[in-house]
């Protein structure tokens, strides 16, 4: 154990936490989110002693990093430790980094826990007490929730109009939900789906049809063999449906199989839970998925329903394309700058106050000299006869060091809304001169996207909430595939860069 008493209490180091309560100067990772950082392991304990000097004895056995005993100085006045024989428990990936460093400061020192930085890796180890975990008892942790965007209760019941007939999608009816939402396979085609579970067949379930009326909460089902239910629903602020139905025949909620031998049904209660809600880069919605709580398991049976085609008039599918972009200039957020989402678009851990001016947490990415390319960034969108063209101007840095200040190019961009899609001819920001110089410039893995796209081909994300009907306030992201298990991956990722308007 760490004897807390050889640190003076009025020199101790806490969190500084904001007005909101929250840690502003380190970075709170969970793990399962992190896992690329290291294993999970018991990585061994370090004693800490005064018995005839200060001593400690570092025991990682275990871990495969053997038994140390040496000691060990304090400074007081600069929160330093020092070491000698021995260093500091640590995870095997960096071994390396470990000894050679040049200093260990000590961020953060309670009875129960420690936090030491490693100098010069920058890399922070979190330490608890053995006491304290002995008598670690978890609290309840409440089971997270399906978290749905600003408006989307208007965006589901007011949809064109207040009748709404929704219908299960041809190209991937069915998957499972994790119970915050997030889908488990990411099925996007029917070829996406494995052997075991059955051949997709949409003639089995084309003639269902779930029509909601949000005027009068009316439900109108109907059966692929054609069999009719009629009964009320009610909505709630968690995006559950309760259908109310009782056990007679003609109102029960239809079940039938989908593929294979997963059906759709409501669960025991007669619920569905929106998981997620779809749009297209103008906005509106092409698509919910909604859950069937397990009973057992943690997890929902999740059926992708669209909205039925309905009368229209022939327009210009570019139309709000080209009314978001043309005549507007827009430049990378230096305060969200990047994320990473799942293949459909779910996840991101990244916010609005992540980069900004601090150089530290992300410094991986992140830099003053990343920052200061992103800032001198633009692209500006003009008309091209009935296309549009874009200009990219930045400060750019070549492999050798050389600045050119105001580089410029210009090319088509062609919007493929279906996608939906940018394609330029030329790549974008290139962010050599900083730490960020590995970020895409071009989108060498998109041929694995769930439809291929070309090496300039850009997948429009709508994340944040945001989307064409909002692009001056919410700005729009650009994503290239980062990983694709199709490529030899260990996972499908995209990494999406954030665009504002120029002010």
């Amino acid at each position: 154990y760490l004897d807390a008493d050889a640190w003076d209490a009025t020199k101790a180091i806490t969190p500084n936490l904001s007005e909101t309560g929250t840690a502003t100067w380190y970075w709170l990772a969970d793990y399962p989110g992190n896992s690329w950082m290291c294993d999970a392991a018991d990585f061994g304990s370090m004693t800490f002693d005064l018995i005839g000097g200060a001593n400690i004895t570092v025991d990682q056995e275990a871990y495969g990093l053997g038994k140390k005993n040496g000691s060990y100085m304090l400074d007081v006045d600069k929160h330093t430790i020092t070491f000698s024989d021995a260093y500091p428990v640590h995870d095997s990936n960096r071994d390396t980094e470990m000894k050679a460093a040049t200093e260990f400061r000590i961020l953060y020192l309670t009875d129960d826990a420690m936090q030491i930085m490693v100098v010069p890796s920058g890399v922070c180890y979190n330490y608890i007490s053995k006491e304290y975990k002995d008598n670690w008892v978890p609290g309840e942790v409440a089971d997270p929730e399906p978290a749905l965007p600003d408006g989307w209760k208007d965006d589901i019941s007011q949809t064109v109009n207040k009748s709404i007939t929704w219908k299960l999608s041809e190209t991937n009816p069915l998957d499972w939900c994790n119970l915050d939402g997030s889908r488990m396979n990411g099925w996007n085609s029917p070829a996406d789906y494995p052997s075991w579970l059955g051949t997709l067949d949409a003639s089995v379930y084309k003639n269902f049809s779930m029509t909601l009326n949000s005027d009068d909460l009316t439900a109108n089902f109907v059966a692929p063999d054609g069999t009719k239910t009629a009964c009320n629903y009610t909505l709630d602020e968690k995006g559950i449906y309760t259908f109310s139905t009782d056990s007679t025949e003609n109102t029960k909620i239809p079940s039938f199989a989908v593929i294979g031998w997963a059906n759709f049904s409501a669960d025991s209660n007669r619920q569905l839970r929106i998981m997620s809600i779809e749009k297209d880069a103008s906005g509106a919605v092409t698509g919910m998925w909604l859950g069937a709580k397990d009973a057992v398991k943690p997890e929902y049976t999740a059926y992708h329903l669209v909205p039925s085609a309905g009368s229209s008039t022939t327009t210009d599918p570019l139309k709000a394309w080209k009314t978001a972009l043309i005549g507007k200039t827009f430049t990378p957020d230096t305060g969200w700058f990047v994320d990473w989402l799942n293949f459909d678009l779910t996840g991101g851990w990244t916010s609005a106050s992540t980069f900004g001016t601090d150089f530290t947490s992300n410094n991986w990415v992140w830099d003053e000299a990343t920052s200061n390319i992103a800032k001198s960034a633009t692209l500006k969108f003009e008309a091209d006869g009935a296309g549009m063209k874009v200009t990219l101007t930045q400060n750019l840095t070549d492999a050798e060091g050389n600045v050119t200040n105001g580089y410029t190019v210009t090319g088509k961009v062609t919007i493929n809304p279906d996608a939906p899609s940018m394609k330029f001819e030329f790549p974008l920001v290139d962010y050599t001169g900083g730490v960020g110089k590995w970020l895409n410039k071009s989108n060498p893995k998109g041929a694995h996207w769930t439809t291929a796209l070309s090496e300039y081909e850009w997948i429009f994300v709508s994340h944040g909430g945001s989307n064409l009907s909002n692009i001056n306030t919410n700005g729009f992201w650009l994503g290239a595939v980062a990983n694709a298990t199709a490529a030899g991956d260990s996972k499908d990722e995209v990494l999406a860069f954030h665009y504002i308007l120029k002010q």
